[in-house]
């Protein structure tokens, strides 16, 4: 038997004993694990994890012409354009719907762009592409709403709640073993943490819209009923103090959105498909895509970037000058690492000018790995397609993060950007981590073990 075949059933064995349920062999089955499609079986994970985890979904998938990269998350953006485009036509290709309702408004205003004077000169579907930006612009909570009923249940989103949870939960703990920060500043990143808000999804109660005027003929009309309605609603909350529970986003959007001053972040259900997030997937993958991802943000609120505001908002520096001292002393470690780090002979990454995002990738890999472990003492995952839970977790981060990235971009990317280039967003992290080593039985030596020594981490 297989040691991850023991670790399920040993987990089994003690969900028996605490009255949680083990996995049945069908519910085993109806799980979905990570795209075994995308694995290059040819590559040994402790030398080459990022070929293995993603190299062959990367040859297959080459970057589009015009494009400079190309990923999963790239594609699963087109993906939810493609489904709003789809949904507004359904809704569109009925025009007597009850008047005052969702489903109306959205398909009458999508109706009347499509078929405006504006347009008449664009091809259809570039036209299509533009009326979708238009709706979502100006009714992007309905079109949020709708969206959500069709691709978001309740249950995923009380699955992604359940995962934030128990990610600042662990970052509540991590804090207190800190050896690097002082006291008192550690006491205001755990107000910090405690105070950290995340929308999931979409609003908790949806502003009515039954008072806005939507005709099917009528499209620079509609505009002007639309904008007039959002200035009237921004009106009505003049004078009262900014509400986090104010989506910046629409919850029909595939892109998130953290806020550091507010000490929050928004996720729109068309963020939290695939491959971010997949309610039938294991939690192990869930929490290696979106988990990682998520701990990622939640440590920005307490990091350098997140210094400058305090737990209420209001621009503070709480670390003083022995924290920050010590936070770019602990983070040369990591700034070593990457500069080691080249995509071309000579060409390598700069450390300090990623040190913010390679830290926040460190420690995303840690905490989302804890906050699994944290969740599988009452819900225990299975292995699946041969894969443990830990490397469930590890693979699903690489076939999240990977990316096909030109020479080119990479290139800008090293003078300029935050962001280490994908590769090394991936491995970076792992080669730091120990468990990552016992998941996949790498030996010492391996490109993805670095010596004890010359671990780094921070949070």
């Amino acid at each position: 038997m297989s040691p991850s075949r023991i670790a399920w059933v040993v987990a089994g064995m003690i969900a028996l004993f605490v009255g949680v349920p083990p996995f049945s062999a069908a519910q085993a089955a109806a799980l979905k694990g990570i795209e075994t499609g995308d694995l290059d079986r040819t590559a040994d994970p402790c030398n080459d994890f990022y070929a293995f985890a993603n190299g062959t979904w990367r040859a297959k998938n080459p970057i589009p012409k015009g494009e400079q990269r190309w990923s999963r998350r790239t594609a699963g953006r087109e993906t939810n354009r493609r489904q709003l485009r789809e949904l507004l036509q359904e809704l569109a290709a009925k025009a007597d719907r009850p008047r005052g309702g969702v489903e109306q408004q959205l398909g009458d205003y999508f109706a009347s762009c499509m078929n405006g004077p504006a347009f008449k000169n664009e091809a259809r579907a570039r036209r299509a592409a533009i009326c979708l930006e238009s709706t979502e612009a100006l009714l992007g909570e309905p079109l949020g709403r709708a969206y959500a009923e069709r691709h978001f249940p309740p249950a995923a989103k009380a699955k992604v709640q359940e995962i934030v949870r128990n990610l600042l939960a662990v970052l509540k703990d991590d804090l207190g073993e800190l050896q690097w920060m002082s006291e008192t500043a550690q006491q205001q990143a755990l107000a910090k943490v405690a105070a950290f808000e995340v929308l999931v999804g979409y609003p908790d109660a949806w502003t009515d819209t039954s008072a806005l005027v939507i005709r099917r003929d009528a499209f620079w009309a509609n505009v002007e009923a639309a904008r007039r309605f959002s200035v009237e609603t921004d009106r009505k909350r003049m004078g009262e103090s900014t509400s986090r529970a104010v989506w910046q986003l629409p919850p029909s959007s595939p892109g998130a959105y953290i806020d550091i001053q507010l000490n929050m972040m928004g996720l729109p259900a068309g963020f939290l498909q695939e491959p971010a997030f997949d309610l039938a997937a294991s939690d192990a993958v869930n929490y290696g895509a979106i988990g990682i991802s998520l701990a990622h943000d939640l440590t920005h609120a307490i990091d350098a970037l997140g210094r400058d505001f305090d737990s209420t908002g209001q621009p503070r520096n709480w670390w003083t000058k022995a924290d920050f001292d010590a936070f770019q002393n602990v983070g040369q470690c990591t700034v070593d690492q990457y500069d080691g780090y080249e995509i071309e002979p000579g060409v390598h990454l700069d450390g300090k000018q990623v040190l913010g995002e390679a830290l926040g990738d460190l420690a995303g890999v840690r905490l989302a790995y804890r906050a699994l472990e944290r969740s599988m003492q009452s819900h225990p995952v299975p292995e699946i397609d041969g894969f443990s839970p830990e490397q469930q977790f590890f693979i699903a981060w690489g076939q999240f993060r990977g990316a096909a990235e030109s020479l080119e971009l990479q290139r800008q990317m090293v003078k300029s950007d935050p962001h280490p280039t994908a590769k090394y967003r991936v491995i970076g992290p792992l080669s730091n981590a120990p468990e990552f080593q016992q998941a996949f039985g790498c030996k010492a030596g391996a490109a993805l073990v670095r010596p004890p020594e010359k671990r780094c981490g921070i949070w």
